[in-house]
């Protein structure tokens, strides 16, 4: 008998095949109309498993700061950086 994986997985598992295919579309934009030039992305500093996604698909974290959003609320992000080797290689 096949087990199924609760809903939440498998939300969770289609949500990560979403969210893979979504950077290999960033990654190829870049590629094409930028091409040469790194991708920069931002991240809510406590976003650790938007955090953790970007580092396993080869985003490196850089600088940190505070990002001032409308109505004057503050957020801290964190900017994350892949450069043409590393889009490359998250592309295999």
């Amino acid at each position: 008998m096949q087990r199924h994986p609760p809903d939440g997985d498998a939300r969770a598992i289609r949500a990560g095949r979403t969210d893979r295919r979504l950077m290999l579309r960033a990654f190829g934009w870049a590629a094409a109309d930028h091409p040469g030039r790194d991708l920069y992305l931002e991240v809510l500093r406590d976003n650790a498993p938007a955090r953790a996604f970007y580092e396993r698909m080869g985003g490196e974290p850089g600088k940190e700061f505070v990002e001032q959003a409308a109505g004057g609320v503050e957020l801290d992000v964190v900017e994350y950086t892949w450069s043409p080797p590393a889009m490359a290689a998250a592309s295999r």
